[in-house]
């Protein structure tokens, strides 16, 4: 498998970035989701990943909780940390693993609806290749089956296989700047998001 990385400036990913969440932000005002009164979940991009800071911005415009992943350690899982709106009330320092994430108490993942998941690539049946730390495939394995696990990627990240494991978790759908693909038709249909 080979994948493109490195080839956007950092203008480009950031432009690229706001393309993707406006693709998000789409699927979650979509008249039909259920879940749009639960938690979401974002992540802090790292320099290859698309930029979320104005999807943070919008879902807590339109009344939603957003929560990211904080390492605590290397080996443990991670915990769900909400950020607030206020940025007072907010505090975002690195974690263990060097990743910006709000301070604050520990929140169940049963609070999150809609998982929001960065991928170094990821194939049409919802397989995604991450960093190898295996992080976000725990964090994943914890959160509730309802939840919509949606992959979000750069278009030369979709690949047409990603090498899968017993222990890796999939994602229902993938956003990209130019479109969405839906990986597992059944749970889609089955939470109406798709």
């Amino acid at each position: 498998m080979r994948v493109c990385f490195g080839t956007l400036s950092v203008l480009e990913a950031r432009n690229t970035g706001d393309s993707v969440c406006e693709r998000v932000i789409g699927l979650l005002s979509s008249k039909n989701h259920r879940n749009s009164a639960g938690g979401v979940l974002l992540f802090s991009a790292l320099w290859d990943e698309p930029d979320l800071s104005s999807l943070r911005l919008s879902l807590q415009a339109r009344g939603h909780r957003v929560f990211y992943p904080r390492m605590i350690s290397k080996d443990a899982p991670p915990i769900l940390v909400e950020s607030f709106a206020d940025e007072q009330r907010s505090r975002w320092t690195p974690d263990a693993l060097g990743v910006l994430s709000p301070e604050g108490l520990e929140t169940s993942p049963c609070e999150i609806s809609i998982a929001v998941i960065p991928g170094r690539a990821f194939d049409s049946a919802g397989n995604r290749l991450g960093r190898g730390g295996g992080h976000f495939d725990r964090l994943l394995a914890m959160l509730n089956p309802t939840t919509v696990r949606l992959g979000v990627a750069f278009d030369h990240q979709i690949v047409a296989r990603v090498p899968a494991e017993d222990h890796d978790q999939k994602v229902h759908l993938v956003a990209t700047p130019s479109r969405t693909i839906t990986c597992n038709s059944a749970v889609c249909a089955s939470m109406s998001i798709a």
